[in-house]
């Protein structure tokens, strides 16, 4: 299997070497990515098809934010549920593997991927009908960073670990709500999953900076703090 070279992420490229992990589709076929991209999403993408396919609607045109090894995104594309997907994601070997991924799994004509934290540098006419995202769900957290040092993990597998959770200040759910709407397709829909304490905050958000509107949420298996919320757009 090849993997891209990353370009400036030297130090997490060494630290999969033999970590590869593969992860099955509902289909049977396969998902190699770097050990460290699952963030969540390997547990949570039963729930994120079962609540969209409640929606009773098809897509055109679907974006997978915070993708890590892209689980939820090949899910939606490989169920028929989206013609294509794009991925993004600040690591370059989160975004390169969907994209290998892709191409191992021939559909490289139906995937996207943007190698950014912001949604800004993605050109706006890209546009989708359906968005899905497992970004970090935490503004702060000293107790991961505890824990990490006295486990005696390296202060770069810490800081690696800390930027999957925790998004400082909500910078990056405020970037993506200032960006997305130049995105958004006529009577889009937005799942997101959030701590079930910040969905007010995160609606907020929302309203800010895009037409969204709140739709509700559910629960996620096994968690019981984190949500799968949903927002339509206008």
């Amino acid at each position: 299997m090849k993997l891209y070279p990353t370009h400036n992420l030297e130090y997490y490229n060494t630290q999969f070497v033999g970590g590869i992990q593969e992860t099955i589709l509902s289909n049977g076929q396969s998902l190699y990515h770097p050990w460290w991209t699952t963030g969540g999403g390997n547990e949570y993408r039963t729930d994120f098809i079962d609540y969209i396919r409640s929606t009773g609607k098809s897509y055109q045109h679907a974006y997978e934010w915070c993708c890590g090894h892209g689980v939820i995104g090949f899910e939606i594309l490989t169920q028929g549920i989206s013609q294509t997907i794009a991925f993004s994601d600040y690591y370059d070997l989160a975004v390169n593997s969907c994209l290998d991924n892709a191409n191992r799994l021939e559909r490289s004509n139906d995937v996207f991927g943007y190698i950014t934290e912001t949604l800004s540098v993605i050109p706006e006419n890209q546009k989708w009908d359906l968005i899905v995202g497992n970004p970090p769900n935490n503004p702060a957290d000293d107790i991961r960073t505890e824990e990490g040092i006295k486990a005696g993990h390296s202060q770069d597998m810490i800081d690696l670990g800390l930027r999957i959770v925790i998004d400082p200040d909500w910078q990056a759910h405020r970037d993506f709500f200032h960006h997305i709407e130049n995105h958004l397709l006529p009577n889009a829909d937005l799942f997101l999953t959030v701590h079930q304490n910040y969905i007010p905050l995160i609606d907020e958000m929302a309203k800010e900076g895009s037409s969204l509107v709140y739709q509700g949420f559910r629960d996620i298996t096994g968690d019981l703090s984190l949500k799968i919320a949903h927002w339509r757009s206008l």
